[in-house]
């Protein structure tokens, strides 16, 4: 379980902060559900709802690194297509006998997203609030 910290976790670009957040909310969703012996199909409901909403989120920060020239956008752009390659090559093979599986897509998830939060998302929102994006 992430507990979201404003004074650790957000980057000061409101609709980056919003989005991060509703992420770990989303992971902490299947957390919790895998804890309450949830089924195969909730689970997997749940982590096609994480991919569909990573995929919103990746497009909105992609939109923010274009319009305002952050010179380091293929690589940070590049891990978020890492990402969801994984996410759907975990989708594909997730089955029912796979908790054990969701939860290891958990802590990886929860690993991913604050190390991807707390470094390249806090470089490109140190970047953005210098052009004024607040």
């Amino acid at each position: 379980m992430i507990s979201w910290d404003p004074a650790i976790h957000s980057l000061g670009i409101a609709e980056m902060d919003q989005q991060h957040r509703w992420l770990v909310e989303i992971v902490n969703h299947m957390d919790s559900a895998l804890d309450e012996a949830a089924d195969a199909e909730t689970l997997k409901s749940i982590l096609d709802e994480l991919i569909q909403f990573a995929e919103f989120h990746f497009f909105t920060e992609e939109h923010y690194m274009r319009r305002h020239g952050y010179p380091d956008e293929a690589p940070h752009r590049e891990g978020h297509h890492h990402l969801v390659d994984q996410l759907l090559e975990l989708k594909r093979d997730f089955g029912p006998q796979d908790k054990n599986q969701a939860r290891g897509v958990i802590q990886f998830l929860e690993s991913w997203l604050l190390v991807h939060i707390h470094h390249a998302d806090r470089q490109l929102a140190d970047y953005l609030r210098a052009r004024g994006v607040k």
